[in-house]
């Protein structure tokens, strides 16, 4: 095997040719993850591996089912044309996103694609226990779905509206699903155990960390850090530096809705005040541009599509009062990149979900009060990106790379 600084430090401290073998096994899928199909030199001039090892190890992950030869050879300079290596087609991840109201589960490829997609609404009264058993019936969709289109399922990935510790997969509190403390990875586990299926990764996370993930997952690896204010029905926040979704302590590394930027300002529902939820949630938006009684905190999942479509219909429509409230969140959201900047000191800000919809109407005010304090040294440099679309479902295409990437981490 050819040498390389990371081979060198793994021998050199101690570990065995097993754990040598098994970390180039993940350096050749992770570099097909990054750049998709490569003949086996363009493995080698990206891993430092020799092609003649690579051989063996490609071999390997395809007896494994998790790579494969595509059928066209490629030509690459003088040399004999050669198949490219891919990730495999016939292994999926499982994805459950858990709102309120519905479970929307899907099925996604190793190579990042969403296969497939579909929606199992949720009845009867708020809380864990009428959710769990709809939970599981959709669990067993997605498996028989994937055995449908003839796919091994190698990994399930569960995402939360709330706070979450991603490393026990435990839901400390969801207000918006009214769940309280649920062992999630635990009991996802025990629903895979009941349909016969053994060990397979779990993940669980807060569903804005898996779409930044989504806006990160291609290309370099940020560093420094990357900052995320978005969120569907309330404000949100993460990090990701070149090793990914920083998590912090709990789970919660990055949630910026419940900082305090306006103190002695409106009550929150958390207990506080002046908190960036009361300036920029969506409850507050409403209140402030179209007004009239807006619905309560916990059926926000079920009330935001029609909020949201209120607000920018309403100034779409030139409403005066509404493009006034607009601005005054558009300086507010000003305030909460000012602050992230200040803790974070990111290069890039991406500003997602309901935030990204009413862009039109809050970019200029936004800018205007970031162009007052722009000589702060943790704003010099710093661009604030709206990503593509329309805002409404990074979760997914996030949920399938991070399930892809727990295959990768142990093949």
């Amino acid at each position: 095997m050819a040498t390389g600084g990371t081979s060198e430090v793994l021998l050199g401290r101690g570990g065995s040719v097993a754990d040598l073998r098994e970390h180039n096994l993940v350096q050749v899928l992770r570099i097909l993850a990054r750049y998709g199909p490569l003949v086996r030199a363009e493995i080698a001039d990206r891993s430092g591996l020799q092609v003649t090892a690579l051989t063996n190890l490609v071999d390997d992950l395809r007896r494994r089912g998790l790579v494969e030869e595509i059928e066209t050879p490629r030509q690459r300079g003088r040399g004999r044309p050669a198949r490219p290596v891919a990730l495999a087609t016939g292994a999926c991840v499982l994805t459950v996103e858990c709102s309120r109201n519905h479970v929307d589960f899907a099925l996604g490829s190793l190579r990042g694609d969403v296969l497939f997609r579909d929606t199992a609404p949720v009845t009867g009264p708020a809380g864990w226990e009428r959710y769990r058993p709809q939970l599981e019936a959709a669990v067993r969709a997605g498996f028989a779905e994937a055995v449908r289109r003839g796919l091994r399922t190698l990994a399930t990935e569960c995402a939360i509206p709330g706070a979450v510790d991603h490393a026990t997969g435990r839901v400390i509190r969801s207000v918006l699903n009214g769940w309280g403390s649920i062992d999630l990875r635990g009991e996802v586990a025990d629903i895979l155990d009941g349909m016969g299926i053994g060990a397979m990764a779990i993940g669980v996370d807060r569903s804005t960390n898996y779409a930044l993930l989504a806006h990160i997952g291609v290309g370099d690896p940020p560093d420094p850090p990357v900052a995320y204010v978005g969120g569907c029905h309330a404000v949100s926040g993460g990090i990701a530096d070149h090793e990914g979704i920083v998590h912090g302590a709990n789970g919660l590394a990055g949630e910026v809705g419940h900082v305090i930027i306006d103190s002695g300002g409106r009550a929150c529902w958390c207990g506080r005040h002046g908190c960036v939820e009361t300036r920029i949630g969506l409850l507050a938006a409403y209140a402030d541009t179209v007004g009239g009684e807006a619905p309560t905190f916990e059926v926000l999942t079920e009330e935001y599509p029609r909020l949201l479509a209120e607000i920018a219909r309403s100034a779409e429509d030139d409403d005066r009062r509404t493009l006034d409230g607009l601005d005054d969140l558009g300086r507010w959201l000003g305030v909460t990149i000012d602050t992230v900047a200040a803790l974070l000191n990111p290069t890039v800000v991406i500003v997602d979900g309901y935030l990204r919809r009413l862009e039109p109407f809050v970019a200029p005010a936004m800018r205007r009060y970031l162009d007052t304090v722009g000589t702060l040294p943790s704003l010099s440099g710093l661009t604030v990106v709206y990503p593509a679309g329309d805002g409404s479902d990074a979760t997914t295409p996030g949920m399938v790379i991070a399930g892809r990437d727990a295959v990768i981490a142990r093949p």
